[in-house]
């Protein structure tokens, strides 16, 4: 009775733990803004000094592009974060100067940036592979223009962010907003049960070791909370109830996801998936999901039920 008990309570609380992560909005100003280069300046008005929100010249370049056609606006955030989307607020005066802005993501600088130390104003030529496409603002008469960030792992770690407008072939050669919004994606490392198709893994839920059964195999996604220097500065393991500890191999990149597979037996059953990660610049920090009893939830049901 005893054991049927606790693991009951354990069903309880994997039901409790919910399935969504959690994410963290928060608006671009001076504030979190660590440096900025723009490929023109209105009134002489540097982005990182002058980006109060809501006012209609919150970012605003000049009417000349820069040799490519483009129109841009690069950010280093105060510090890196896993970007889940980011909002660029137009004006109800010239709603498209905010539209078909591409947005992009990076954990470094640029090598195609040209700047002078302490300038404002620069030029992107040559290479800009370090850069991840979030997406592109809406092309239709809106305001607002929240773009999700697609990731096929876990988000990028981005500390650099790159709004760009071709301008080459409009007549109005602005690109012009009010404000700019990031959403974060949560702070806590996630762990994720994928399935595999072919080579890749698909369908990846959170808290989905609640019902592995004996002979499972699992193919687990983990997205670290921090900046790894090397793979290796990600060890996960399972505890099972009896005490005995499995290490386990860890695959993957230290900057997307890590992958880590392993067989679901018996003893592991009722004990804990755990990853510890030393984290580049941050405290180290780790992560546990709950391996459940295939089965026990309805039985629980049935035991309150009783009562």
């Amino acid at each position: 009775m005893a054991q049927l008990l606790a693991l009951c309570a354990l069903c309880a609380a994997l039901c409790a733990l919910g399935g969504a992560a959690s994410s963290i909005k928060f608006n671009i100003t001076t504030t979190n803004i660590a440096a900025s280069w723009q490929s023109s300046e209105y009134n002489n008005r540097c982005f990182r000094d002058t980006a109060v929100l809501e006012q209609w010249d919150y970012f605003h370049t000049t009417g000349t592009p820069d040799s490519h056609g483009n129109q841009w606006l690069l950010i280093k955030l105060s510090r890196a974060i896993r970007v889940q989307s980011v909002t660029v607020y137009g004006r109800a005066a010239v709603p498209s100067r905010a539209q078909n802005i591409e947005i992009l993501l990076s954990d470094r600088l640029p090598p195609g940036l040209n700047a002078s130390n302490g300038s404002c104003y620069g030029t992107l030529s040559g290479s800009l592979s370090s850069l991840t496409q979030c997406g592109v603002t809406q092309s239709e008469q809106t305001q607002t223009h929240k773009v999700a960030c697609s990731y096929s792992g876990c988000a990028n770690v981005t500390q650099y962010i790159l709004l760009r407008k071709n301008v080459r072939n409009e007549s109005d050669k602005y690109m012009n907003f009010q404000a700019l919004e990031v959403e974060e994606a949560s702070q806590n490392a996630q762990i994720y049960r994928c399935e595999v198709s072919g080579r890749n893994l698909s369908n990846c839920r959170l808290n989905a070791l609640q019902t592995l059964k004996n002979g499972d195999r699992a193919y687990m996604k983990v997205c670290p909370p921090c900046q790894l220097p090397t793979t290796d500065a990600a060890s996960c393991h399972i505890a099972a109830p009896s005490g005995n500890i499995t290490q386990l191999r860890v695959h993957g990149h230290p900057d997307s996801n890590l992958i880590v597979i392993f067989t679901s037996t018996a003893e592991s059953q009722g004990g804990n998936f755990t990853c510890s990660f030393d984290c580049l610049s941050e405290l180290p920090q780790s992560a546990t999901e709950p391996i459940g009893f295939f089965g026990m939830q309805l039985l629980c049901v049935l035991f309150t039920s009783d009562r």
